[in-house]
Order: C-alpha cells, then structure tokens, then sequence
C-alpha cells in the first residue's frame, strides 16, 4: 500500500525510479520554506486516473506528469467530470493535448503544460536570446513533449519549425491541432540535409543510442552555428548531446528545463489563481 501524506507533491510516470525531479523539487522546496514532499510513482496506464483520484481524495498538493501519459491524463482531464471531482484544464494544455502538471483544490483536479515555458526560459537563459527570430527549428518527434513545445516555438518567433518523426500520423496529427501552421512542417522519419547558422536542433523522443539516433537523424553537412538541444537528461550524456560536443556545437540538455519547469509548476501550485501556462 502507497502510503499519500497530504502535503505531498507526486511525479506519475511510466517508470520514474531514475528521475532527478525530487533532488530539483527538494532544492526549490528549501528556498521557497515550503513544507512539502515530493514522491515518486511508476506504474501502469490503467492505473492513472486511480492515482489521480486518490491524490485529490488525500488533498495532495498536486503532481507533474511525465511520459508515456501526458496525452492521457490531457484526454482525463478533458472530461470535465469524474463523480465529484471537477476535472479542468488549461486552454494551452488543451490546445497542445499535453499535460506535465496538475494542481489539485478541494473541488478537483487542473491540468497545465510548463514543458514549453521551461524549455524557453532554459533556453534562453542559458544562450542569452530574446527570440527565435529567423530561426529554423528542426524538432526531432511528436510525442508529448514535442506537442507541448510547438506552440512555445511559434509563440517566440521561429520562422519555420521542420518536424521528424517515425510516424507520419502522430506527425500529421501534431500539426493539424495548431492555429498556426504555416510555419510548421513534417518533412519525414529521417533528416539528411542542411541548416542554416542559427538554426535549433530539439530532441525531443527517448533515443539514447547512436543507433536509434541514427535512424532519425545524420549531423553531416551541419554548420557550427546550429545549437543542439536534447531534452533528455541522465547521469551520462545521451547520444544526441555525445555527437553534437564532437562537433563543437554550442548545446544544451534536459537538465536545465527540469529545473525551469519545477520552478513554474511550483508557482502554479502555490497561487489561488494560477497563471495560464
């Protein structure tokens, strides 16, 4: 039996035992005086909506949400309605089908995405840009994460975002969902060409070997002006973050992110009225 303190903050994930989330919670937690404790939970996709439910039953503070079921709990939230509990969700989560963080009040459960807000200010904190003006963005998958990063990509100017991916239709399907999709295209399941200087390379999929990676993507023909960045985080770098510093390329891992969303997810969790993320 998982035992749920109240004052509790929760990481839901598929399997979440190697995640660096309660060292960045705790550190944020300490600045901020707050009495909270953040816990982690694996476990399978029948059991979401169980552990949601027995969160808001125990009146934890809330949790944050990472993959495979930031589309799932989206879709639950989406519902409006589960007995008692009021299910809501942001107007930018829903338009993203993405939820990484979810505010829990006695009349029921919130849900938001702080994954593309994170990934910019990471980003532009740590390369000191205002915009993604006049940048090509190539964006490597459409899962969650990705979807939850396009409408921040577009929001702060990128002039075109290039997307790969094995599937065509959770591609296609990414894409379908955005106000603005001019400036975005899927281009296929493998990138072989060139970038302009300036241009941002996102990882965004679980590939961690060069030979998964490979299957995606080929770094020939790359200028030294192309910032990698690889949302995937670890105690050894992954095979994106391997090849791009062989190549000098300025870059940037999940690391960074984390501890931006953190931050935010705890603003969400701290205001009355949280702010629209």
């Amino acid at each position: 039996m998982i035992r749920l303190p109240s004052q509790s903050v929760w990481l839901l994930g598929g399997n979440v035992s190697a995640s660096q989330s309660p060292k960045v919670h705790t550190a944020i937690y300490q600045r901020w005086q707050l009495p909270w404790h953040y816990a982690l939970c694996s476990l399978e996709a029948s059991r979401v909506r169980e552990m949601l439910r027995s969160l808001w039953k125990i009146q934890a503070i809330g949790c944050n949400v990472t993959a495979p079921y930031k589309e799932l709990v989206c879709q639950y939230l989406q519902s409006r309605h589960d007995g008692d509990i009021q299910l809501n969700i942001s107007s930018q989560a829903q338009r993203l089908g993405s939820v990484n963080t979810v505010k829990i009040s006695p009349k029921g459960l919130s849900g938001y995405s702080t994954d593309g807000p994170g990934w910019w200010r990471a980003f532009s904190q740590q390369f000191a840009v205002r915009s993604l003006s006049g940048r090509t963005v190539l964006l490597l998958g459409a899962g969650g994460a990705a979807r939850a990063l396009l409408g921040s990509l577009l929001e702060h100017g990128a002039e075109r975002v290039l997307v790969i991916n094995r599937t065509p239709q959770h591609a296609l399907s990414m894409l379908s969902a955005l106000d603005d999709q001019k400036r975005c295209q899927y281009i296929g399941s493998h990138w072989q060409g060139q970038l302009p200087d300036g241009s941002v390379i996102i990882q965004a999929t679980s590939c961690r070997t060069d030979k998964n990676l490979a299957a995606l993507f080929n770094w020939q023909g790359l200028s030294s002006g192309v910032i990698a960045c690889d949302l995937l985080y670890g105690d050894t770098p992954s095979a994106f973050m391997r090849q791009a510093a062989s190549l000098g390329l300025p870059r940037q891992d999940g690391m960074g992110m984390l501890r931006c969303q953190a931050e935010l997810a705890v603003q969400i969790w701290k205001e009355s009225s949280p702010w629209e993320c």
